[in-house]
């Protein structure tokens, strides 16, 4: 009896594949909720089974991208033309450059300028795990370091806080210029997971979004 139980609890449980895995794990959730992010991710109210890399959340860019700490936009779409044939699927690059960009503009990821990032990059700007995103690995993409021959990296988290901060109020004023409501409700999410993500004080960048909000 005990064997049968053991053995449907680890059906129910998916084994930790990654650093990115275990960082998504309920460990990694509690602390996130200690320090005030206790929404949902977008993200998984929606998220499908992926199939083609066209189709990847914005959850799985960060999750390619945190393997490596920064990846130039190039080297992360590559990542994911690698993964799509590796499951037997082409991949449209231009869809895929949409996709990137999309997880940009989500803070899902954060474009960093190339010194910023500790090691070399032969780009103008590295991208790295943004505040809002819960990294997760995509399926075959746990070989990616054996694949693509990127360079060792590290990131100052206290720079990329910053220039999210900066991002935040230049994009702020666009938002409450052109009294576009919808980005505006949306940048207030993001101011709060960025405080949580940094050490940032945006309270005033959100006070100036609610304005416009209520």
């Amino acid at each position: 009896m005990y064997l049968i139980i053991r053995v449907k609890l680890l059906k129910l449980v998916p084994p930790l594949t990654s650093v990115t895995d275990i960082k998504d794990s309920f460990a990694y959730r509690i602390r996130r909720h200690r320090v005030g992010v206790t929404r949902t991710p977008r993200a998984f109210a929606h998220r499908r089974p992926s199939r083609g890399m066209e189709e990847a959340t914005h959850d799985e860019l960060a999750g390619v991208v945190d393997l490596f700490d920064a990846l130039t936009r190039e080297e992360l779409e590559q990542a994911l033309v690698e993964i799509a044939y590796r499951r037997g699927r082409d991949v449209r690059e231009d869809v895929v450059a949409d996709a990137v960009a999309e997880a940009v503009r989500g803070y899902y990821l954060v474009a960093l300028p190339a010194p910023a990032v500790e090691g070399v990059v032969a780009a103008e700007e590295a991208l790295v795990v943004g505040p809002v995103a819960f990294p997760m690995l995509p399926a075959e993409g746990e070989d990616l370091p054996h694949i693509l021959d990127i360079p060792d990296r590290s990131v100052d988290h206290a720079v990329a806080a910053e220039q999210v901060a900066q991002r935040l109020r230049e994009e702020v004023e666009g938002a409450v210029d052109d009294g576009n409501e919808d980005r505006a409700a949306t940048l207030v999410d993001v101011t709060y997971d960025a405080e949580a993500w940094g050490s940032i004080d945006l309270t005033a960048t959100r006070e100036r979004l609610l304005e416009l909000v209520d």
